[in-house]
């Protein structure tokens, strides 16, 4: 509740995608793909992060789509706060065209949302076999499985689970020691 009300995200469920409001995160497509839902569900988007360059284009794709009592940039949310945003989620949307690795993807699976995120640079290897993956610029495809799972609670019971899962894959510590492992190959390779 105290989240709820500190980022004005009233009382109606919703869907939610955090980065950066800049072009490479895709947000023009998802409000286009989310207008549909709108249309059919009770469910708000809320996209959190700072604002970034051509923050304004997507301002304006909200407005052209009749969504600003639906689509709402919250802009920066304090590290404490985001596990409680993405455990209130009903899904987490990751329409990015290029992520170097795609951190909250996991944060995500972390908090138990079902997660579809774009098919593309390094995504897959974080979401493959527990999220849905998608092309970032296939709209329909966005819609119809947004739709889908708000349909379909067993479904996302299932991806939360296989989300839990997936998270244990990942650790700093498996980061630290593969970096490591690389300087050390490099080292003794001169």
């Amino acid at each position: 509740t105290a989240v709820r009300q500190k980022y004005n995200l009233g009382d109606s469920p919703y869907l939610l995608s955090v980065g950066t409001v800049q072009p490479r995160k895709n947000y023009q497509m998802l409000i286009q793909a989310f207008a549909p839902i709108a249309a059919n569900w009770p469910h708000n988007l809320y996209i959190a992060g700072g604002k970034g360059w051509l923050y304004d284009e997507m301002m304006a794709e909200v407005e052209k789509q009749g969504l600003t009592e639906r689509v709402a940039f919250i802009g920066f949310v304090a590290d404490e706060d985001l596990p409680t945003l993405y455990s209130g989620a009903d899904l987490y949307l990751f329409p990015s065209l290029y992520e170097g690795f795609g951190l909250p993807l996991l944060e995500a699976m972390a908090c138990g949302v079902p997660v579809i995120a774009s098919d593309v640079s390094s995504l897959p290897e974080v979401g493959l076999g527990t999220a849905v993956m998608l092309p970032p610029h296939d709209l329909l495809q966005w819609t119809q499985t947004m739709d889908a799972l708000l349909s379909d609670s067993e479904q996302c019971q299932k991806m939360a689970a296989a989300g839990y899962q997936q998270v244990r894959k990942f650790s700093w510590e498996k980061a630290a020691a593969q970096l490591l492992a690389i300087y050390q190959a490099l080292y003794s390779s001169r």
